[in-house]
């Protein structure tokens, strides 16, 4: 299944999700892309639209293959066993982990909105723009005609298009 863009992405998984009869409270979107396909997805869904700012820990030898996630509030998952068979070394990890750290600070400040509803309790349908898979089966893009890096600038528009729902 390919997609002309993000936004036909998020048109086709809200439409999927309305005939499912998929109940939510909220759709949160993992920045940059997955804000975008969120936003549609939410408006099918007339569900508020946020952020969840989450940073994939990439493996230091090579970025794109996960080896964790750190999320907003601080919660790090790391998967040990794939770290300790692909012997990564602690401080190459720290390395990693102090960049991340300060990415998510940087995303948290540019993308979290002062007027966020609160989480706890809620349901939310939680909206990326892609999975990685190992490059020598697939990549991402190629589910896209058009998959060009969604810009800070771009969140920042759809966010502000939907302020009036946190109120």
């Amino acid at each position: 299944m390919t997609f002309a863009s993000r936004t036909e992405a998020g048109q086709r998984l809200g439409h999927y999700l309305a005939e499912l009869n998929v109940q939510a409270n909220l759709v949160l979107g993992l920045p940059r892309g997955g804000v975008i396909v969120a936003a549609e997805v939410a408006g099918i869904l007339k569900c508020p639209l946020d952020v969840l700012v989450v940073r994939k820990i990439g493996h230091p030898g090579h970025r794109e293959f996960a080896v964790g996630a750190l999320a907003e509030d601080g919660t790090l998952v790391l998967d040990e066993e794939v770290i300790d068979r692909t012997g990564v070394s602690q401080a190459d990890l720290r390395e990693v982990l102090a960049e991340e750290t300060e990415r998510l600070t940087e995303y948290r400040a540019r993308f979290l909105r002062s007027n966020r509803p609160p989480l706890k309790g809620k349901s939310a349908l939680i909206v990326d723009d892609g999975l990685f898979v190992d490059p020598e089966f697939d990549a991402v893009g190629r589910y896209y005609h058009s998959f060009p890096q969604t810009t800070d600038e771009e969140v920042m528009k759809v966010l502000g298009s939907t302020d009036d729902d946190f109120r």
